[in-house]
Formats: C-alpha cells, structure tokens, sequence
C-alpha cells in the first residue's frame, strides 16, 4: 500500500509518496516548461511505479 500526493502548475510538476510502513520513500520536482499538462508525465509515472514496485 502507498501514499503520494501530486500537484503541478505551468512550469512544474512535482510528486510525494511513500509507503504506508515508511520503507520507501519518493519526492520529485520537476522545473521545465514542458511541465504544464494536469496529467503526470509518462516518464515521471514509471519511475513513481518503479519506485513502489513490490
């Protein structure tokens, strides 16, 4: 079981999560302009799924 919370505005796009025991652990942030869309980034996605793999 995970936890995360995601947000972005025009330029940023940032992501927090961890599990549920503390194990693991992930914040991101990124700065750019292509960082403008409500959806999450394929790139940042598969790393987020990575990261919380079991």
């Amino acid at each position: 079981m995970a936890w995360g919370k995601t947000g972005g505005r025009y330029g940023y796009n940032t992501v927090i999560g961890a599990t549920r025991d503390l194990s693991r652990t992930l914040v991101y942030s990124v700065n750019s302009t292509d960082a403008k869309g409500r959806e999450m980034n394929e790139v940042a996605q598969a790393i987020v799924l990575a990261a919380f793999a079991e």
